[in-house]
């Protein structure tokens, strides 16, 4: 396990967030987690304030979960959509269209209007199928013109894993997308192509990218990370690196001039 002072417990604290964000995450290998993660994290913060409202929702579709901590307001259609139940908004929110064991988004149209009745707003902007890596079709990721923060989710574990349709979520699109030079595992070179490509990561990205390497759990996976965190750097298109476990929940932000490294 890695054991290092200087990891933080908080997103809120690695992350260095304000007031009246709206974060959208997109990528694999951990997005529904973190937003819940950041969802609680806000909630718990803020349980005594009762003019702070949170958001966790979607622009496309997520898994339904069980959570008391979350005041869920599920319509089963566009058609029984009611924002006045919103008139009031106070704590932690889980909002969409049922459909099955998912939850659709809201129209978006109605999904802008929406977010302006919450202090802080967590969406997640794609789906990955459950796969450690993915690529992007044409009608996603999904961000809504209000992003503030778009933080792109990659899990270090992928590295040395086949490319094939187990690991890969549509992976004739990331074959043809892509530069994989003939390769047949993931590697870092291949990860950094992943972020930094135009149709990958960041795509349709707005406001503030945040790049957050996830499933850190060893530390070789830790090294791994900084060497992609350094390649990403020298890029130049990205303001802030966090290593990071979820699992744990440690967060550490990338410095290549930390003392630390």
């Amino acid at each position: 396990m890695i054991i290092l002072e200087n990891f933080s417990s908080s997103l809120i604290e690695v992350l260095n967030l304000g007031k009246n964000f709206i974060i959208s995450v997109s990528g694999s290998g951990g997005k529904t987690t973190f937003c819940k993660v950041l969802s609680l994290e806000l909630y718990k913060k803020y349980i005594s304030n009762k003019n702070i409202s949170i958001l966790f929702s979607t622009t496309t579709k997520i898994g339904d979960f069980l959570d008391n901590e979350f005041k869920k307001i599920l319509f089963n259609s566009e058609e029984e959509i009611d924002i006045d139940l919103l008139k009031k908004v106070e704590g932690l929110y889980l909002i969409g269209i049922k459909n099955d064991k998912k939850i659709s988004s809201l129209p978006l149209e109605i999904l802008e209007d929406v977010v302006d009745k919450f202090s802080y707003t967590i969406l997640e902007a794609d789906g990955s199928k459950r796969k450690m890596i993915k690529a992007w079709n044409d009608t996603e990721p999904v961000y809504l013109s209000k992003t503030t923060i778009s933080v792109g989710i990659i899990p270090i574990k992928a590295i040395g894993m086949e490319i094939n349709n187990l690991n890969i979520h549509r992976l004739e699109i990331f074959e043809s997308k892509f530069n994989l030079k003939k390769k047949n595992k993931i590697d870092i070179e291949l990860i950094t192509e992943i972020i930094t490509n135009k149709e990958g990561l960041f795509k349709n990205s707005i406001g503030k990218k945040i790049l957050f390497i996830n499933q850190v759990e060893t530390e070789e996976e830790f090294e791994y990370a900084k060497q992609l965190a350094n390649s990403i750097e020298k890029k130049n298109i990205i303001e802030k690196v966090i290593i990071a476990s979820l699992l744990n929940k440690k967060f550490y932000e990338y410095k290549k001039s930390s003392d630390n490294l």
